[in-house]
């Protein structure tokens, strides 16, 4: 009986550290998810041409 109540807190720890790894390798997943589905929207960003009168009429007011 004094063998589980000794190793219960090692086993708890254990478990918590592997439960941490778990959850940080699934947000990094989570993250390149949203990378991979932002990457096809920079295509549709395209540098727009800037609207130059052909008068400069407006730079010499």
């Amino acid at each position: 009986m004094s063998i589980l109540i000794r190793s219960h807190p090692q086993l708890d720890s254990i478990i918590t550290q592997q439960a941490t790894l778990i959850s940080y390798l699934d947000d990094f997943k989570f993250q390149m998810l949203l990378s991979l589905a932002a990457m096809p929207l920079v295509i549709l960003l395209k540098k727009g041409r800037a609207f130059v009168p052909d008068d400069h009429s407006l730079a010499i007011e």
